[in-house]
């Protein structure tokens, strides 16, 4: 199958460095000076579970310059880029083509299924702790490496086929893949994990050291867990485990200095992902009659409603 990734910053740059890794036919789209770093020096994914992995610059591209058709296009930007990736697909796709979303921003496949009516789009997300350490360079520290996609609505045989071959060559990659029977569920506790995460980190200025241990940031943490589990509830999605348990023992597996991308984005003053990560959830359960006192509160502390 013929694979594009667009976006190719820490999520796409190790989907897609992990298939290429693995000889699958891999296409990166990227802009700015990271994608003219890429096309003179190749791309380099420093892991650490696969070494270094080098893809020539030749598999790079800008959106605009790609000129080619795509079975499976992974979008991997930030959800502010929502609109471009639409666009972008629309070009590079042909009748076929699946299209994969593993942004942070819960519920991103329904809206862009909504601009390309006649090809599937998934649900999708991702566990990783990867980031572009220098143009041309991603760094991925953590041996943590999942992608969860799927779709609500049932597809033909033909389509299905092609979203299990890509589950199939992810896990041959190193890439744990899980074509999900549950996606609207197990992108929602993905979402439980990097929201209140995000959100946390960027009120109480935390990293993932700071909350493992008792003190403000955990207290944080908490609330902001437990009002997104109350708006998981009045969608209908329910969970049976400890869900501040489990993410905290995914906080434990990282780095103790780790933070999320949209407090990196932040502190170096580019745009972020705030408003669909903290001020949609706030949104959200207002529409639904939901209290969010948390998430309003920082929603206003950051002025993103």
């Amino acid at each position: 199958m013929k694979y594009a990734v667009m976006g190719t910053g820490g999520t796409g740059g190790c989907i897609g460095g992990y298939l290429a890794a693995a000889g699958r036919d891999v296409d990166l789209i990227a802009r700015g000076e990271h994608l003219k770093a890429i096309k003179q020096n190749g791309l380099t994914v420093e892991s650490s579970d696969r070494g270094i992995i080098h893809i020539p610059g030749t598999r790079a591209f800008s959106a605009e310059e790609y000129g080619k058709k795509a079975d499976v296009i992974f979008v991997c930007v930030k959800y502010y880029s929502l609109g471009e990736a639409v666009e972008f697909v629309k070009r590079a796709s042909h009748s076929g083509t699946a299209v994969i979303p593993v942004l942070n921003v819960f519920g991103t496949g329904r809206e862009m299924q909504s601009e390309l009516p006649s090809l599937t789009v998934t649900d999708g997300c991702i566990y990783i702790y990867a980031y572009i350490k220098e143009y041309g360079v991603i760094a991925k520290p953590s041996d943590i490496f999942r992608v969860v996609f799927g779709t609500e609505e049932r597809v033909d045989k033909r389509t299905y086929g092609i979203l299990k071959q890509a589950a199939l060559d992810m896990t041959e990659a190193g890439i744990e893949a899980n074509l999900s029977n549950d996606v609207k569920k197990d992108t929602f506790r993905k979402f439980t994990y990097i929201s209140p995460v995000a959100a946390a980190g960027l009120y109480c200025n935390a990293r993932a050291a700071d909350f493992l241990v008792p003190g403000r940031a955990r207290d944080v943490l908490s609330a902001l867990t437990e009002e997104l589990l109350a708006l998981g509830r009045a969608m209908g999605i329910e969970y049976e485990e400890d869900m501040l348990k489990a993410n905290l023992d995914i906080i434990a597996g990282l780095d103790p200095d780790a933070d999320t991308s949209m407090q990196r984005d932040i502190r170096a003053g580019r745009r972020s992902e705030a408003d669909g990560l903290i001020a949609r959830v706030a949104r959200k359960g207002r529409a639904l009659g939901v209290p969010m006192p948390t998430y309003d509160i920082i929603a206003d502390k950051y002025k993103y409603l």
